[in-house]
């Protein structure tokens, strides 16, 4: 038996969407939930968010290795991120300590556990081998599949004691003969016999922000029983919905404020399913005087469903909402197995601004009966709506999902295994119509064309941005020094009448964009 209590290191990744690394610098709250509901006298967790240190990863890496010296490393990533969390096993399995164990763990082991290697398949009574060398782990241990927090604190109990790791619901293990195991699914966790998430666990516990102000994460509920067939949440959690109790959420909310926290992002999956509830979480935060910055994602339905909803949001101090729209597209929507009224979204979008909050509408292009007349479409739309802050990304063909089967099915997945472009903002499909370069490059004109100048000065005056101001500036200034020399010259390529001419520019201004995406990987390199 080992000594206890053992030294454990949790780690999240430093990549981030581009785009959202500008607007926030958020940590990770799946991982101190995990420290808060792991028995005390067994370990001891240390948390580090890399997304703080994303320009000096492995310094920061070593000097908390170095620090706590942990017998034990979990590593959290999601799909994009994969590439640097197997970089960082492999880094301080060959380079710092190879007696380490390391744990793997989140939305990407979760649902792509088989990649890791060679594994027995129960079912069929033999050994199944990927030979996928791009996504094989041959530096990791064990994967905790699903929510980890029963799981985690299960596996350190064997870990110290018997080391019966087959009788751990949730866990995969590595045997002696590097064969992979993985153990039947956990059932998902009563949400109420959770502890309040171990914030001091942090090795980092400042320079985290939402959109400027000190910022944190809150999650009210897991999972989401809406049917869209590209989300990978299901792989997660099932088509189910569980709730925390508000009295919890509001504790937390206010051990948040007592640190000083002043923006706060809610987490849920999609926190409107059960609009009645939202809308009592409203009513306890302005009853208890909680009011701060409040940023939610949401959906249509779910905003729509109550008309008081909205003004007592405003009340309770919500500032941005993000509310998936998908596709103006009625082909897409049905594609998507979705169908939403655009006068109901239009009368949204018109709501929230009225009620002071800023406008963030996500679309998914690149589906299968997509041309350049559904991009344009789709950026009409976002003009149509005043929308604040349009998000469009290209459909990513995630591991598990109906979508990934159906594209597969009609062999338009340029891109299955190279998971790090696995981020929206690469095109790793291709349409009936529309080759995967092109839509790359449509992709940038869309944000090109809708972030203009004109764009960031109209935003200056008015009101339901003021309470962004500084932070409003600060993006304005990264703006001017980066984007705008690559947005005149797009303009200028929009405009020109020679057809050479204006594919040279538009190069100029893709290779300009494509260096940003290298620039976010290079950083993280090791």
């Amino acid at each position: 038996m080992s000594s206890l209590p053992i030294k454990v290191l949790l780690i999240s990744m430093p990549d981030t969407v581009i785009g959202f690394n500008i607007a926030a610098r958020l940590p990770n709250l799946g991982l101190v939930s995990i420290a808060a509901n792991c028995h005390s006298n067994e370990c001891e967790i240390k948390v580090l968010d890399l997304v703080l240190c994303r320009h000096a990863v492995l310094k920061c890496l070593k000097k908390a290795l170095d620090k706590i010296k942990p017998e034990i490393v979990g590593i959290s990533c999601m799909i994009f991120q994969y590439k640097t969390a197997r970089n960082i096993a492999k880094w301080i399995k060959e380079k710092y300590n190879r007696n380490i164990t390391i744990v793997f763990g989140g939305y990407f082991p979760t649902v792509g556990f088989e990649y890791f290697g060679p594994y027995l398949s129960e079912s069929e009574n033999k050994i199944v081998d990927l030979k996928d060398h791009l996504n094989e782990n041959p530096w990791c241990d064990f994967i905790v599949r699903g929510e980890g927090e029963v799981t985690f604190k299960e596996f350190i109990h064997e870990y110290i004691n018997d080391k019966n790791y087959s009788k751990v619901l949730g866990l995969s293990w590595r045997d002696e003969k590097g064969i992979f195991h993985h153990n039947l699914p956990r059932s998902n966790v009563d949400l109420n016999t959770l502890k309040l998430p171990d914030r001091n666990a942090r090795l980092i516990k400042s320079g985290f922000h939402n959109a400027g102000k000190p910022g944190d994460l809150i999650e009210t509920s897991r999972g989401c029983t809406n049917m869209c067939k590209f989300c990978s949440i299901a792989c997660m959690y099932g088509r189910t919905v569980r709730y925390y109790d508000l009295d919890r959420v509001i504790n937390e909310i206010k051990s948040l404020k007592k640190a000083g926290v002043k923006s706060i992002l809610f987490i849920d999956d999609n926190i409107t399913i059960n609009p009645e509830r939202f809308e009592l979480l409203c009513d306890r935060i302005i009853k208890e005087k909680l009011k701060m910055e409040y940023h939610v994602q949401a959906s249509v339905a779910g905003l729509l469903a109550r008309s008081s909803l909205i003004p007592k949001m405003k009340k309770a101090g919500f500032s941005i909402v993000f509310f998936g729209i998908e596709n103006a597209d009625p082909r897409n929507l049905k594609f998507f197995r979705k169908s939403i009224p655009v006068k109901k979204i239009k009368y949204l979008v018109d709501q929230l601004h009225k009620n002071g909050m800023l406008t963030f509408g996500g679309f998914i292009l690149g589906n299968p009966e997509d041309d350049l007349k559904s991009f344009e479409y789709n950026f009409k739309f976002a003009k149509y709506l005043n929308l604040d802050i349009p998000a469009w990304q290209i459909i990513t063909p995630f591991p598990k999902t109906e979508t990934r089967e159906e594209l597969i099915q009609q062999n338009l997945i340029t891109n299955l295994n190279d998971f790090s472009k696995y981020d929206g903002l690469h095109a790793n499909v291709k349409t009936k119509y529309l080759d995967s370069k092109t839509m790359d490059r449509e992709l940038i004109r869309l944000y090109a064309r809708y972030y203009t100048p004109q764009w960031f000065i109209r935003r200056l005056f008015m009101p339901r941005l003021w309470k962004f101001f500084p932070y409003t500036i600060h993006v304005g200034l990264k703006f001017a020094k980066y984007v705008l020399p690559a947005w005149k010259t797009l303009i200028s390529a929009l405009k020109s009448k020679s057809e050479k001419e204006r594919i040279k520019k538009e190069n100029i201004v893709i290779d300009f964009f494509n260096s940003v995406r290298k620039f976010r990987d290079k950083i993280i390199e090791f």
